[in-house]
């Protein structure tokens, strides 16, 4: 089987349809080290999200990476990944201003729910 392209795949079991992921589908450590901004993630209209204040927006999923903004702001989630220390980040946008970068999870205002279908892919 050819396991280089992602290959979502619905599967039903007893009457519960659940999502299935064949391959390599989600981002890793390695491809989230990047703090240039030019890490991949795409925009899989995860809801929004209000930032803390003073939360940072970071250029990559780290917290040695720059930042590019700050919170208190009302930010559109794109998609969420798992950095080299385990830890959630999200990928945002500034609602109405082109600030764009990463999110360490705790450092939004509300709980933020979670799927495969919204996790940054590579």
């Amino acid at each position: 089987m050819n396991t280089s392209k992602i290959l979502p795949a619905l599967v039903i079991a007893g009457g519960v349809a659940a999502t299935a992921l064949v391959g390599p589908t989600t981002a890793t450590a390695a491809t989230l080290a990047d703090c240039t901004g030019s890490t991949n993630h795409q925009n899989l209209s995860s809801g929004f999200n209000s930032l803390n204040s003073g939360a940072p927006i970071r250029s990559g999923p780290n917290a040695s990476c720059s930042v590019r903004g700050t919170g208190p702001a009302g930010v559109a989630l794109h998609c969420w990944a798992k950095n080299e220390a385990n830890n959630i980040w999200w990928f945002v946008n500034i609602s109405g201003q082109a600030t764009q970068g990463w999110v360490h999870e705790p450092n939004m205002y509300y709980t933020v729910v979670r799927h495969e279908s919204n996790r940054c892919r590579v």
